[in-house]
């Protein structure tokens, strides 16, 4: 209800970058990055510099000695690897596409298993229905409030963006420790 908050702005660009929506992402963390709370602007800062470089890796390769003029075989063999890759089951980074809007939940995190790494599944209780919340990439997890994701964390309040998957069941776009 306040477009003005800036947590909002900063989820919303977490959003359009899941839905590999870059443009619009990178120019809301562009704005907050100039933000006069130093978190904010920090968390802008390095969510920004992870965008732009999966923005350059998301690029179509050009072929060298023709001016700059695209390489059409490479831009339809990327599209291509794109599609397939977005019919996978698992999601392996924070820009592939998930069926379904991304939610919000807040709730107590209450374990983590790592044993499936690089992935993780995370058991929140939120209210009084319990979640399983799966990590696809821990070492790529956009996590607000820690330096990095981190497999010991029990028992702390925690926001979370995700789609839902199944009745219980989510794929994590973000995580928020409070």
């Amino acid at each position: 209800m306040n477009p003005r908050n800036e947590d909002y702005q900063f989820n919303l660009a977490l959003m359009y970058l899941s839905n590999r929506q870059l443009d619009e992402g990178i120019a809301l963390l562009t704005a907050l990055q100039g933000s006069a709370s130093p978190e904010v602007a920090s968390r802008a800062a390095s969510t920004l510099l992870r965008a732009q470089a999966a923005k350059v890796h998301m690029l179509p390769a050009t072929k060298s000695g023709n001016g700059g003029e695209p390489n059409r075989a490479a831009d339809k063999a990327s599209l291509h690897a794109e599609s397939s890759s977005e019919t996978s089951a698992e999601p392996t980074s924070l820009l592939t596409r998930n069926a379904g809007p991304t939610k919000f939940i807040k709730g107590k995190l209450l374990n983590i298993d790592c044993s499936a790494r690089p992935s993780a599944l995370m058991t929140v209780l939120a209210g009084n229905k319990t979640w399983k919340m799966k990590v696809a990439d821990t070492a790529h997890a956009i996590v607000i409030g820690a330096d990095s994701f981190s497999c010991s964390w029990t028992n702390q309040k925690v926001a979370l963006n995700y789609r839902e998957t199944r009745e219980g069941e989510g794929s994590v776009v973000s995580i928020e420790l409070q």
